[in-house]
């Protein structure tokens, strides 16, 4: 973004901009960063979850179980965007 400011490039007017993870700077910086909130300990938990049935799964000598995961996301809208 700082980038685009230095040439000119006006935000959201020009170009609109979304970051990804709601990091805390994103809404201290300005403008402010509209970004897509992800649940991030979730996704660590649920992630272990799997990999600890994988393991028990080989020690019994069963196929992996694979499956889609899909966790809630959300849109926050902030002075990055229209």
């Amino acid at each position: 973004m700082s980038a685009f400011q230095k040439a000119g490039v006006r935000i959201p007017e020009d170009i609109a901009i979304v970051g990804f993870s709601n990091w805390f700077m994103s809404s201290v910086i300005s403008p402010k960063l509209t970004t897509i909130d992800q649940p991030g300990f979730l996704m660590g938990k649920t992630a272990f979850k799997q990999l600890f049935k994988e393991i028990k799964s080989r020690k019994k000598n069963k196929p992996i179980e694979y499956k889609k995961i899909e966790l809630a996301t959300e849109l926050i809208n902030r002075e990055s965007t229209k």
